[in-house]
């Protein structure tokens, strides 16, 4: 497994701030595009918790399952669409090295994988590592 730490370069209010104020193409089909982040804003079991561009800037958010109580980080790509079974990885915010609030840190830092199970998901909802 190798590590992957996200950096957490600039934050956002919302998935459409992020696109705009990024200047993200959306030229191949924009209307698909806006539904597509309204969607994303809008799950009636799901809640956006954070909007947030890494060094590179690639947007990326993290969604709250409200049923599960599982945090879920995403890259946001416009238009792809992907299931995956590959495992879960595990990550949690941190600030100079140190373990914090979402809206505090300054990093999110992989710590593992976990495979995706509902076991898995209880623990890690249960733990607040987040899962991407």
């Amino acid at each position: 497994m190798s590590n992957t730490n996200i950096k957490i370069a600039r934050r956002f209010n919302s998935l459409l701030e992020a696109v705009t104020e990024l200047n993200v193409d959306l030229s191949f089909n924009r209307e698909d595009a806006l539904s597509g982040i309204n969607q994303i804003s809008n799950y009636r079991d799901l809640s956006l918790g954070a909007v947030f561009a890494d060094e590179t800037n690639q947007i990326w958010y993290i969604i709250k399952s409200l049923r599960e109580g599982l945090n879920l980080v995403h890259k946001y790509k416009p238009f792809h669409s992907c299931l995956s079974d590959s495992p879960f990885k595990g990550y949690v915010p941190v600030k100079d090295g140190e373990v914090c609030d979402l809206d505090e840190s300054d990093t999110l830092k992989q710590i593992g994988e976990f495979p995706k199970t509902s076991e898995a998901r209880r623990l890690l909802a249960k733990v607040g590592i987040i899962a991407g």
